[in-house]
């Protein structure tokens, strides 16, 4: 009785498993930072184990980053809503610097241009993100440093100031409390910088959002490369 097998390729067959065995314990290191099998091997461990801190705080940064970047998504926001005051303000002053509106409407006018003024001073009073005020008192800007990785690297994100002042929109700017074509007339070209000032604050805190988003796209790629 003969049995035919080919011990040759059961010889390769069982190399092959063992070699297979070797390869997933190595990467199972590899994964884990380790880049020598041997266990005894301390120098090792602590450069895979310091290269791993350095993947967990980049991966925090980015959490960090992308705080910020609500942070000013907040601020956009209610930016956005200063907008619509904003128009109708000059929506009024408009019409109160033509000569046919009377001294008695143009008044009654700027009965409402105050209280929208009133609106502008309260807007940033109370609006925060993650318990942490948009605006210092009033609607002063804040400035927040975020730490982006474990070697002290800081990203900084900043408001804007908005109230009546900075806008140039306070009552001796568009206010005509005399009534008067003059004092309208005067509001009317008060209100194009004031328009114009705002506008360029929405432009900046755009511009400075995209950059946000532009590290935080960053980072994230920088957190994959690390793992």
């Amino acid at each position: 009785m003969f049995i035919m097998s080919n011990i040759e390729a059961m010889n390769a067959y069982m190399n092959l498993q063992k070699t297979d065995s070797v390869f997933n314990k190595s990467m199972a290191r590899l994964s884990t930072g380790l880049k020598s099998p041997k266990p005894s091997d301390g120098a090792t461990w602590v450069l895979g184990n310091e290269l791993q801190a350095d993947a967990t705080g980049n991966a925090i940064g980015v959490e960090h980053a992308k705080n910020g970047l609500g942070f000013l998504e907040v601020a956009q926001t209610t930016m956005m809503e200063l907008g619509d005051i904003i128009l109708r303000m000059d929506e009024l002053v408009v019409r109160a610097a033509s000569e046919e509106v009377s001294t008695t409407q143009r008044l009654e006018i700027n009965e409402e241009i105050i209280g929208l003024q009133s609106s502008i001073e309260k807007m940033g009073s109370g609006v925060k993100y993650n318990d942490i005020s948009v605006w210092d008192t009033g609607n002063a800007g804040r400035t927040l440093d975020l730490l982006i990785n474990r070697a002290g690297g800081t990203m900084t994100v900043s408001t804007y100031t908005m109230d009546g002042a900075a806008l140039s929109l306070e009552a001796g700017d568009v206010g005509f409390t005399a009534g008067t074509l003059a004092s309208a007339t005067t509001a009317l070209t008060n209100m194009k910088v004031g328009l114009r000032t705002y506008q360029s604050l929405m432009s900046k805190m755009g511009s400075q959002i995209r950059g946000v988003e532009g590290k935080v796209a960053a980072l994230e790629e920088a957190t994959v490369q690390s793992e």
